[in-house]
């Protein structure tokens, strides 16, 4: 058996050519708006509607004019009281364009890499992210002081970079896309690779974790190896603990069906796309890859700084996009009271929804599940 996993990783230079891969072997809401005049008059047209209410001429008008200013008010009560919620746009819009650099990863989350700006329905308030990798920096400027060590419990020193890169496209506050995430470090592999019995451990300590605490959370896994089942199912049971799961397919340019963690059932599988939105010529492929984000040349925390940014390529830079999305996507359902807490309708939510806003038909190179992430405003 296989004890050791590979991260999938390319690394590149600023000019974007493309490096030796990393393949050490054996082997990513705002409040609710204020309501809008038009809400009431809309709610008092549709009482009218269902003969709730009715200003009749054989009445006096100035007597049903006040009754009905009366019926509104508590309509207005009732709702406060509630929480009610009509048409609440939970949208975060940014500038893809800081300190000179153009995040073109994020740029590409509306389809278009090259209009500077994006959007995204939220930003992960309140919602944990589980990072399994080389471990993070914890105090580059990109976290601003949001990383917490995790598993092991001593250390989740970044002597690689990968880890801290993966962090910083998930929750990276100029760079990541769920920028007020709560990360968890999960050091599981080091220069050597990643240890099977790590990777099973860190699993173990996550889901008791968040069993514990009875937080949303989502893990993210850019690794791979040759088919593992122990490590599939180490991942299924995240799941069934009502963790989504986002696994990267690898950097094989081969079918991610035969790849662990990226052939596991439910997890989110994600293959990568180039700035001119083709498949990376890199990334595996396959049935078993959900939907596809960006990958190549992405620009994120170099760990060798608090304040450097490093380009890397690799399905291990496109998954933590997917998991910042889904961050972002928890946090909307938390706060639009649609779920408190993990469940396996938890990780279906994510799973669905996910795919349902992904763009189809937008890549080229690409046979199945042509999709690429997508992260729309929403008005729910």
């Amino acid at each position: 058996m296989i004890g050791v996993l590979a991260f999938w990783l390319f690394t590149m230079t600023v000019a974007d050519q493309r490096g030796e891969e990393y393949n050490i072997t054996p082997i990513d809401a705002p409040e609710a708006q204020a309501r809008k005049k038009w809400d009431h008059r809309t709610i008092r047209k549709k009482l009218q509607d269902a003969g709730v209410l009715r200003v009749s001429e054989e009445q006096g008008l100035g007597n049903n004019l006040h009754a009905l200013r009366q019926l509104t008010n508590v309509i207005a009560e009732i709702e406060q009281d509630v929480k009610l919620k009509l048409n609440t746009e939970y949208c975060k819009s940014y500038m893809s364009w800081f300190s000179g650099r153009h995040y073109w990863g994020l740029d590409a989350l509306d389809g278009d890499q090259y209009n500077y700006e994006y959007n995204i329905w939220g930003d992960g308030e309140g919602i944990d992210v589980y990072v399994a990798d080389t471990g993070i920096n914890p105090n580059h400027e990109d976290f601003s002081g949001r990383v917490t060590v995790g598993w092991p419990t001593s250390t989740s020193v970044d002597d690689h970079g990968h880890g801290t890169h993966v962090a910083s496209i998930i929750g990276g506050t100029n760079s990541g896309v769920a920028k007020s995430a709560n990360i968890i470090s999960l050091k599981i592999c080091s220069n050597y690779g990643c240890p099977l019995s790590d990777i099973l451990n860190a699993c173990l300590w996550a889901k008791q974790r968040v069993q514990s605490s009875g937080r949303l959370s989502v893990i993210n896994f850019s690794i791979g190896a040759p088919f593992i089942r122990s490590l599939n199912d180490a991942v299924d049971d995240l799941l069934a603990a009502g963790i989504p799961a986002i696994v990267s397919a690898g950097n094989a340019n081969d079918n991610a069906c035969d790849y662990s963690p990226a052939s596991t059932a439910n997890a989110l599988t994600v293959g990568a796309f180039n700035e001119g939105f083709e498949k990376a010529s890199f990334s595996n492929h396959g049935y078993c890859v959900d939907l596809y984000a960006p990958g190549e040349g992405i620009e994120a925390a170099d760990f060798s700084g608090n304040d450097k940014y490093t380009i890397m390529s690799g399905t291990s830079m496109a998954a933590p996009f997917v998991t910042g999305a889904v961050a972002a996507w928890l946090q909307v359902l938390r706060d639009e009271g649609t779920i408190s807490s993990p469940s396996a309708q938890v990780v279906n939510y994510a799973n669905i929804h996910i795919i349902q806003y992904a763009l189809p038909g937008k890549l080229t190179g690409v046979s199945e599940a042509n999709l690429a992430l997508s992260t729309p405003c929403l008005v729910i």
